[in-house]
């Protein structure tokens, strides 16, 4: 997704149907797209850093150094 307005790239990988063989269009998607694209628009995401804090805090430690 392009944000024109924030000038930022808004990566996603997403199939809005079940047989990805047959009629995964634009065209054919449309309506999902659009809601689609207004809830990734809208959506807050956490930073790299966040992700990987409350990655450690759910599952490890932090190390200061490698053992």
């Amino acid at each position: 997704i392009l944000d024109l307005k924030e000038r930022k790239l808004i990566w996603t990988d997403l199939s809005l149907t079940r047989d990805l063989t047959y009629d995964n269009t634009i065209e054919a998607n449309q309506k999902g797209m659009i809601l689609v694209g207004k809830a990734l628009t809208n959506l807050v995401k956490p930073n790299l850093y966040d992700l990987f804090r409350l990655h450690i805090e759910a599952r490890g430690e932090l190390v200061q150094e490698i053992e």
